[in-house]
């Protein structure tokens, strides 16, 4: 669980192979992680870009980082990581 910690608030591009119920996604990342993510939209077949929120022993969870907010998502990470030299 250690090293699924250190993934989460990170972004991964994942592959997305199977629909679960509730409009949920499987797919895996690049290390073959396992991660589920909800989607109106529909993502089978598709590599997206992912940012990683909690997870368990077996599978990561998280949400699609769009277009619109990547540059969101990118200045979230650069603040977090200025937190951390701080400290």
């Amino acid at each position: 669980m250690i090293y699924r910690k250190k993934l989460f608030n990170s972004l991964s591009k994942v592959l997305f192979d199977n629909k679960l119920s509730n409009n949920n996604f499987f797919g895996r990342d690049e290390y073959l992680n396992s991660v589920i993510v909800k989607s109106n939209k529909n993502l089978l077949g598709k590599i997206k870009d992912v940012k990683i929120i909690k997870g368990n022993q077996n599978t990561l969870f998280g949400e699609i980082v769009d277009v619109d907010n990547k540059k969101e998502f990118a200045a979230w990470i650069c603040q977090k990581l200025l937190s951390l030299t701080k400290t």
